[in-house]
């Protein structure tokens, strides 16, 4: 999350902090994309090749 937008939720009075099961369901999620991103050939792509 950006900065500004952070700073522009925080300064909202009707912000709400996450709450730990949110976080958690968060993380959790976060590393399932990470996790499908290793898995994946993602790496081994060769990026300098134009796509036909």
């Amino acid at each position: 999350m950006r900065l500004t937008k952070w700073i522009r939720l925080y300064q909202n009075p009707n912000y709400k902090t996450p709450t730990p099961k949110q976080l958690e369901k968060r993380k959790i999620t976060e590393q399932k994309i990470m996790k499908e991103l290793y898995d994946s050939d993602f790496h081994e792509i060769t990026w300098d090749k134009k796509c036909v």
